[in-house]
């Protein structure tokens, strides 16, 4: 009698475990991929946001002294008629996107200007912004 040879080649076992094995690595990469662009958009909305809030500052910073509580009235959404803050800013992009202009203390000096943006982001989550400076009188 010829003895048999060891039989080459993979068992149904081995090629179900290596299959498992592949798809296991592979929901950890698309998750991975998915955070990833999670991140990417929350970090491109935190951008656009501070860059309206940065445009906000300027728009501010270049009012005469006697006419930023006039121009930016303390708590007024958006801007009062006429100096929508929306346009200076470029226009709004975020969704729900609100600029509120405050201050600290409206006759102090130097006058301490708060800039708060919020917005809602991607997963409907509620974000907020501040930018804060001091201009003299």
């Amino acid at each position: 009698m010829k003895s048999r040879g060891k039989a080459k080649g993979l068992t149904l076992v081995e090629i179900v475990v290596a299959i498992a094995l592949l798809v296991f690595a592979a929901a950890g990469i698309i998750q991975f991929f998915l955070s990833s662009l999670g991140l990417s958009e929350t970090s491109k909305e935190e951008t656009i946001a501070m860059n309206h809030l940065i445009n906000m500052m300027e728009a501010v910073k270049c009012t005469p002294p006697g006419s930023i509580t006039s121009d930016f009235p303390n708590g007024v959404a958006n801007g009062p008629a006429g100096n929508n803050y929306a346009t200076l800013v470029g226009g709004y992009a975020l969704t729900g996107e609100q600029i509120i202009v405050s201050y600290a203390n409206a006759s102090s000096n130097p006058l301490e200007i708060i800039a708060g943006l919020s917005w809602q982001d991607r997963r409907g989550v509620n974000r907020t912004k501040y930018l804060v400076i001091k201009k003299a009188r």
